[in-house]
């Protein structure tokens, strides 16, 4: 008797659990990171989120090589008619959910930032020196361009400008971000809130180096798509 396959709506079914699922468990790790080790949000989010891509790519290359390639080939066609009739109607694709995150984040940067001003100016207005808030500030800044960044590419991608050398500058500009903002502070002050010790601001200098080597990689990857598609 031949199996019975999974239909193209239960593939797409089956890729938005794991999305769910694999987003929920590295939700759970980071708080738990967070409470055991006290590392920086940031530096955990960050690593959150590019996991979270990265597992995603991972699980559908997964898919793509199984026995279930033809459902999954017809589900991406699929949700490529959705999008063009999205497109149609002027429509975003559905990057509205990071699109927010992104946002958020932002926004929590900006309320951060309000209130450390505030506290220099009654520092200021007691008398007292303000160069204590300068970690903080370079802290907000630092997730303030990284935030751009990740906004700007999220962008690209709404308009279908994946494969675009913008993208891999904004992953660039990410990495260098983070490492220029971690040695700033690493050899200004002994510990600044970002920086609490030499043992993160190695995480953060790996981390920061990731970035850019995946920038590095994904522009071949832009150089490579140019290519095949002046050949085809």
């Amino acid at each position: 008797m031949n199996e019975k396959k999974p239909s193209t709506k239960k593939i797409t079914r089956i890729i938005n659990a794991f999305a769910i699922i694999w987003a929920v468990v590295l939700f759970a790790m980071v708080i738990c990171l967070r409470i055991k080790t006290g590392w920086p949000a940031v530096l955990l989010y960050l690593s959150m989120g590019f996991a979270y891509t990265g597992g995603l790519i991972l699980f559908q290359k997964i898919i793509e090589r199984s026995r279930y390639s033809k459902e999954f080939e017809e589900a991406n066609r699929e949700l490529e008619k959705e999008e063009e009739m999205k497109s149609a109607k002027d429509e975003r694709p559905g990057f509205r959910s990071l699109a927010i995150v992104a946002v958020i984040a932002m926004i929590c940067a900006v309320a951060k930032a309000v209130e450390t001003v505030k506290l220099m100016i009654s520092d200021y207005n007691n008398g007292l020196p303000i160069n204590a808030h300068l970690p903080q500030c370079i802290n907000i800044l630092t997730l303030l361009v990284c935030g751009i960044f990740i906004a700007i590419i999220l962008y690209n991608v709404s308009k279908r400008r994946v494969f675009d050398s913008r993208n891999s500058f904004c992953i660039y500009g990410v990495g260098a971000t983070i490492i220029i903002s971690t040695l700033l502070q690493s050899e200004l002050w002994e510990a600044t809130p970002m920086i609490p010790n030499d043992t993160v601001m190695m995480y953060y200098m790996i981390f920061g180096i990731f970035i850019v080597f995946f920038g590095n990689l994904f522009d071949i990857a832009v150089k490579l798509k140019k290519e095949q598609d002046l050949t085809i």
